[in-house]
């Protein structure tokens, strides 16, 4: 019988190896909803609109976002609806946040404060 710790080395050798960096264009499904795919950074862009923006993924372990626009903040709603003042607050100008360790596997929502912000950054393994 195998020690968790070797079950999740084990786990972690199979997966696809990650990206060195590469940008791509977001691709988006047919109900809006961005396709983001693994290992890769990805920039998104986000509106005053609530949106969802990662479904919920069990086998996710590591999760970054960052707001790289110089005028728009930008709230995260895990597993539940985003709306501006609650949840996780990415700061303009820069704010991100990065959950290895404890990375939730629950659905990723975002809302923005102004119109629209093209300057997200988003990459998920």
């Amino acid at each position: 019988m195998h020690s968790l710790r070797e079950q999740q080395r084990e786990r972690a050798v199979q997966r696809n190896p990650i990206s060195p960096g590469t940008i791509v264009k977001p691709v988006y499904q047919s109900n809006g909803m961005p396709v983001v795919p693994r290992g890769l950074t990805v920039n998104l862009q986000i509106s005053n609109v609530a949106v969802q923006w990662l479904p919920i993924d069990f086998s996710r372990k590591l999760l970054f976002i960052q707001n790289n626009d110089p005028l728009g903040i930008v709230w995260l709603a895990i597993g539940a609806p985003a709306s501006i003042g609650f949840g996780i607050k990415l700061a303009a100008g820069g704010g991100g946040i990065f959950l290895d360790m404890n990375c939730p596997t629950a659905q990723v929502n975002a809302i923005g404060t102004i119109a629209l912000n093209p300057n997200i950054m988003i990459l998920t393994a």
